[in-house]
């Protein structure tokens, strides 16, 4: 399987066809009441294994314009994640490239062309997972970007706290057993993301 160092999004509801094992979610991304772009996410699963696929688009002013565009990958074999990947593109230019990859007992991270290992069997429950499976009972997230176990937090019914190691953290909030919101707080803005469509 190819797996594309960029990966420009362009998505037309009124043409996109989906298997009975596909699902696409789409979500608003909007930025002091304004939209400033959207993130949309692919789930197929073909027999034991699992696959998302996450892409953004976001363009907002702070202190000045910019344009953040991303690329998430992850494959779960038997309930345990094989490989992912996460790429960044701000204003035209590569910003990080991260590879989990799964090796026996551990996994190998690479960061921006460094390599390290993770010592864990298995890792069943990433930042992906989030948008399609309410973390009841699930303390812990791991996170394909900061290649780490994050704290996760109930808060309140249906709506959980991830900690980044940044001091910053999201909201998670669910509907049915599904992501319909996630809240981002960092120290240079808030965002909100609602979800917009569902298919099937």
């Amino acid at each position: 399987m190819q797996h594309k160092l960029i990966i420009f999004f362009v998505l037309s509801l009124n043409t996109l066809t989906l298997s009975a094992q596909q699902q696409l979610s789409v979500y608003q991304v909007k930025y002091k009441g304004e939209r400033v772009g959207t993130v949309n996410l692919l789930k197929e699963k073909q027999g034991e294994k699992l696959y998302y696929k996450m892409t953004s688009d976001i363009k907002a002013r702070f202190i000045f314009s910019i344009r953040v565009k991303t690329s998430q990958e992850s494959i779960f074999e038997n309930g345990r994640l094989t490989y992912s990947t996460v790429s960044r593109n701000v204003n035209g230019n590569e910003k990080s490239l991260r590879e989990t990859k799964s090796a026996d007992n551990a996994y190998l991270l690479i960061k921006e062309g460094k390599s390290s290992t993770l010592t864990h069997k298995a890792i069943t429950y990433n930042v992906m997972s989030l948008y399609y499976q309410e973390p009841v009972n699930i303390s812990k997230v791991y996170s394909d970007n900061y290649q780490q176990f994050l704290s996760l937090k109930k808060i309140k019914p249906h709506t959980y706290k991830m900690e980044l190691p940044d001091g910053n953290y999201n909201y998670y909030t669910y509907t049915n057993g599904v992501c319909t919101r996630v809240d981002v707080f960092s120290t240079m803005y808030n965002m909100e993301m609602h979800l917009v469509t569902k298919q099937p």
